[in-house]
């Protein structure tokens, strides 16, 4: 884990020059779930802002693609909108949205091992912790935010991988953070690694495995019900999401998504604001 002082974060955030790469901000309120992705993908070229949100509980999804965007060190703009190491705002169909955020204490960085190897396909760094204060406006109506649990995420790759779960939740007692893929080896079509890292912390312990590197983690089930086991020297975690009739998105390239499922996180129990993404996932 690293640090999260502003040296980090712009480090942390700033373009890897990747075929594909992505930013975004996740964060859940009262009657709105809301997530922002900023994407490049330099193959085609084409940049786009992806919104994915639920306004309570209805999702919809937003699609803006530009053939152009501007990257300055870890600002990203496409059309009007702007992601930075400390706020992200814009306005795309409807929505509007003015957020400002203050990174977690700590940034993970799952795949740094591999990065200085150049061995996998993909790499994650993400900031759980974080916390956003603003609004957004979709169709008219504001939803505000004050200080509330959030993450910032920065990825990028060769190409997606062909398969993936991610779980995501934030509260103010609890943040989980786990990702399950399967990833190629540097530029070969084959082996593919099962590679994993999940994440909990609360107010007593921070627990962190990366697979298969200080431990084992192991995800099982279908793309609306996902159990979750870890072991390593420090312990188990034990974590199962179930989408439970919340309503899914389907964002693009086979993926579907909801902020809303819910979780049992070794004893803690989250109803209704838990991310759970999948991709290639029965």
């Amino acid at each position: 884990m690293i640090d999260t002082t502003a040296a980090s974060t712009a480090r942390m955030l700033r373009t890897r020059g990747a075929p594909v790469e992505y930013w975004f901000l996740k964060v859940n309120g009262t009657e709105l779930a809301f997530l922002a992705d900023f994407i490049v993908r330099r193959a085609r070229p084409a940049a786009e802002i992806r919104l994915s949100y639920w306004v309570r509980g209805a999702g919809r999804v937003h699609h803006d693609v530009r053939e152009s965007w501007e990257i300055d060190g870890s600002t990203v703009r496409i059309g009007d909108g702007v992601f930075t190491d400390t706020a992200t705002s814009g306005v795309s169909g409807d929505v509007r949205w003015d957020l400002r955020y203050r990174l977690g204490p700590r940034w993970l960085d799952p795949g740094g091992l591999g990065a200085k190897l150049l061995a996998f396909d993909t790499q994650i760094v993400l900031s759980p912790g974080a916390r956003v204060s603003g609004e957004v406006i979709v169709g008219g109506e504001k939803f505000a935010f004050d200080d509330a649990p959030a993450v910032a995420c920065h990825y990028w790759s060769r190409r997606l991988p062909d398969r993936w779960v991610w779980l995501s939740a934030n509260t103010r007692d609890l943040d989980v953070e786990a990702l399950f893929s399967r990833t190629r080896v540097g530029r070969l079509p084959w082996p593919r690694l099962s590679v994993a890292y999940v994440y909990v912390a609360d107010a007593t312990s921070t627990r962190y495995v990366i697979s298969p590197l200080n431990g084992i983690a192991r995800a099982t089930g279908t793309a609306d019900e996902i159990r979750v086991r870890t072991w390593s020297p420090r312990g188990s975690i034990a974590v199962r999401v179930s989408r439970n009739g919340a309503a899914n998105n389907d964002i693009g390239e086979g993926i579907t998504q909801t902020l809303l499922a819910d979780a049992s996180v070794d004893g803690h129990e989250l109803r209704g604001c838990v991310g759970l993404e999948t991709r290639g996932w029965s």
